[in-house]
C-alpha cells in the first residue's frame, strides 16, 4: 500500500513538473519546485550578508489531497527539524565533537548520531543556511534539499515517528546543485 502511495506521489510530482516547466523563469538558479497545495514554495534567494529567516508561506491552501507529509499540520512538525539540522550541521566552530553531536541530537535518529560519532569536524563544510526545497512527499517520509550560501547542499531524508514528530533518518551530500 505504501509503495502505491509513493508511486502515486512521484507520478503527481513528475506530471506537475512537466506541466509547470514552461512557466518557470530562465533566470532562476537553482530552479525551485513549483509550489502546489502539497509542496511549500522554496524561500527566495537572499544576499550572502543576510542571515536566514523562517520562510514565509504565501500558499493559503490548508488542505491537500496529497500525502500527509505535505499538509500544513505535518509541515509545522517537520520544518523546524529541517531548519534546525540545517543550521546546526555546519556549526562546528569552537565545539568539541561531543558538543556538536549534542546540537544535532534533537533532529536525528540515534543510528545517525552513532554514525557521526567519529566525524572529523575539520571536514564538515562551513555554511550559512540559505533555504530548502521539498523534493519528495509521502505520508510518513519526506526528502528535502537543504542549500547553503557557499554553494553546497545536503539531501535530508525525514521520517514521521508516529507521535506527531519527525526526525532525520539519513542525509547525503547533494551531488546536483542545479
Amino acid at each position: 500500500m505504501r509503495k502505491l502511495a509513493l508511486i502515486a506521489a512521484v507520478v503527481v510530482l513528475v506530471v506537475l513538473s512537466v506541466r509547470l516547466w514552461p512557466d518557470r523563469s530562465a533566470d532562476v538558479t537553482p530552479a525551485p519546485a513549483a509550489p502546489t497545495a502539497s509542496t511549500p514554495p522554496a524561500p527566495a534567494p537572499r544576499p550572502a550578508t543576510i542571515a536566514p529567516t523562517t520562510p514565509s508561506w504565501t500558499d493559503s491552501a490548508t488542505a491537500t489531497t496529497g500525502p500527509y507529509g505535505g499538509t500544513d499540520e505535518a509541515r509545522r512538525a517537520w520544518e523546524p527539524v529541517v531548519q534546525g539540522f540545517a543550521l546546526a550541521y555546519p556549526d562546528t566552530s569552537g565545539l568539541t565533537r561531543k558538543q556538536w553531536l549534542a546540537s544535532l541530537r534533537p533532529y536525528l535518529e540515534e543510528d545517525v548520531i552513532d554514525a557521526l560519532s567519529e566525524t572529523d569536524l575539520e571536514k564538515v563544510p562551513d555554511g550559512r543556511y540559505a533555504g530548502y526545497q521539498l523534493l519528495k512527499v509521502a505520508d510518513e517520509a519526506i526528502t528535502v534539499r537543504v542549500a547553503y550560501q557557499e554553494g553546497w547542499a545536503l539531501v535530508l531524508y525525514l521520517v514521521a515517528l508516529g507521535d506527531g514528530t519527525w526526525s532525520v533518518q539519513a542525509f547525503d551530500t547533494a551531488l546536483d546543485f542545479d
